[in-house]
């Protein structure tokens, strides 16, 4: 039972993964053009200090990005921290 429930988790979380990866690519595309100003790097301004996670980077039509983006990258470390959590519970229950 614990290995088809790690195995849907691996899934989810893949999926998170490449959709998180997806959106980080998109992020400049979705910025406010503000944010680029004086800044040597061109689209590198959104991954600045953390400017990825903050809604305020963010036009007012594309704030969905940055609250997936947030959500999806907390999901992938609590799911991470449960398949650690099973995996050692399905050694114990075969010793």
């Amino acid at each position: 039972m614990i290995d088809y429930f790690l195995i849907i988790l691996m899934v989810l979380s893949a999926v998170l993964f490449l959709f998180v990866m997806v959106l980080f690519i998109l992020a400049p595309k979705y910025a406010k053009k503000e944010l680029f100003i004086n800044y040597y790097s061109g689209t590198g301004a959104i991954y600045h200090g953390f400017k990825l996670f903050r809604v305020e980077s963010y036009r007012e039509d594309k704030v969905w990005a940055c609250k997936a983006i947030k959500y999806s990258s907390i999901a992938i470390v609590v799911m991470f921290f449960i398949m650690v959590f099973l995996i050692k519970l399905n050694g114990v229950q075969q010793s």
